[in-house]
């Protein structure tokens, strides 16, 4: 069995990028937990129908995220 050499894990670039992803994945949670209530607030709908728009938006979201 051969020893292999572990190199630094935790660069800067590295942790950059687990920041980055953090902020947009709590971006994204944010804003799928006030569409609904923005949805029913401005345009009077009913649960019902924000919660199919909140979920309209996630399905469409979703290859992009």
């Amino acid at each position: 069995m051969t020893d292999r050499t572990t190199g630094v894990r935790w660069t800067r670039n590295f942790i950059l990028a687990i920041v980055t992803s953090s902020f947009m994945g709590m971006i994204f949670y944010l804003l799928m937990t006030t569409m609904a209530f923005y949805a029913v607030e401005r345009f009077q709908a009913t649960e019902s129908l924000a919660g199919l728009a909140s979920s309209a938006f996630i399905i469409g979201s979703g290859p992009v995220v």
